[in-house]
C-alpha cells in the first residue's frame, strides 16, 4: 500500500491559501461598475471633469475609499472595479458648479448614470442694493479688464483695436510694453480694406447686481462694408467688487465661437 504523508503546516497553508483566492474571486464577483455622461444646461457634453466616487464604512469609522475617473471628447466616462454598496458621486470641472449625487452599485452590469452640471450666474452671491458707478470706477474696471484680457488670452499679442462703443477712449490706458488704439466702430470700419474682415475688441455695457459689476469683453470681426462676423472672435465675463475701497476684479469665464 502506498503512503502518503504531508505535513500539517503544508495542508494549512493550503487551505488558507484556497480560502483566500476563494474570497478574491467573490469579491471580485461583487464589483461593479458606473458609467455615465457629463453634459451642460445646453446639452452640451463637457470633456475634461473629474468624477469622483466615495464610498464609506458602513459604521463610518475607515476612511472613506474614491475612485476617480475623467469624461473624455465625448463627455464620457466610466469607473470599474467598485465593491458593491451606496456611493456619492461628486462631478467637478472648470467654470460650472459642483454636482452631488447617491447612486447605489449592486450589480455586474454597469451602472448608467448621466449627469447634467451648471455653470454659476454671474454675480449670483450679490448684496445689497445696485451700486452707482462714477467715471473712475468705470475707467478702473476698464482697464483692470483689458489688463487680465491680455494676461489670459496669450494669443493676443498684436497691438489691440477697441472700440468705444460702450466706453470712452479717455478711459484706456495700455499696459506697459502694449499698444491699445481706442476708435468708434465706424473709424475701425473704416480701416479695414474692401473685402478684408478686420477684428477688434468691445465691452458690453455694465451689469450691476447689488455690490457685484459684470462686463463682457467681446472680440468680433467687420468688413468695410460694416458685414459682422457672426460666427468668429472670442470673448470673456469678468466680475468686480469693491473691497476696501479698492476694486477687485476676477475672470468669470470664457468662449470662443
Amino acid at each position: 500500500m502506498l503512503r502518503l504523508n504531508f505535513n500539517k503546516s503544508f495542508i494549512g497553508s493550503a487551505v488558507i491559501l484556497g480560502r483566500l483566492i476563494i474570497g478574491a474571486l467573490y469579491v471580485l464577483a461583487q464589483a461593479g461598475s458606473i458609467a455615465g455622461k457629463i453634459t451642460d444646461s445646453a446639452g452640451n457634453v463637457v470633456s475634461g471633469a473629474e468624477i469622483k466616487a466615495v464610498i464609506s464604512s458602513p459604521d463610518g469609522a475607515a476612511t472613506p475609499r474614491i475612485f476617480r475617473a475623467y469624461s473624455g471628447f465625448k463627455g464620457e466616462f466610466t469607473i470599474s472595479g467598485l465593491p458593491f454598496g451606496s456611493y456619492e458621486i461628486e462631478v467637478t470641472a472648470p467654470m460650472f458648479k459642483t454636482l452631488k449625487k447617491n447612486i447605489v452599485v449592486d450589480g455586474s452590469q454597469p451602472t448608467r448614470i448621466d449627469l447634467q452640471i451648471t455653470s454659476p450666474k454671474v454675480c449670483e452671491d450679490a448684496k445689497g442694493p445696485n451700486i452707482e458707478l462714477s467715471e473712475k470706477d468705470k475707467e478702473v474696471i476698464i482697464n483692470q479688464a483689458l489688463k487680465m484680457l491680455i494676461q489670459s488670452w496669450q494669443a493676443v499679442r498684436e497691438p489691440i483695436l477697441l472700440s468705444t462703443q460702450n466706453i470712452k477712449a479717455a478711459w484706456v490706458k495700455a499696459p506697459q510694453g502694449r499698444t491699445i488704439t481706442a476708435l468708434s466702430t465706424s473709424e475701425i470700419i473704416g480701416k479695414a480694406r474692401p473685402g478684408e474682415l478686420i477684428f477688434y475688441w468691445y465691452f458690453s455695457k455694465f451689469d450691476i447686481h447689488g455690490d457685484c459689476v459684470a462686463i463682457n469683453l467681446i472680440e468680433s470681426g467687420v468688413t468695410s462694408e460694416g458685414e459682422e462676423c457672426n460666427l468668429c472672435g472670442r470673448g470673456a465675463t469678468y466680475v468686480f467688487r469693491k473691497e476696501a475701497g479698492e476694486w477687485k476684479g476676477k475672470f468669470f469665464s470664457g468662449w470662443i465661437s
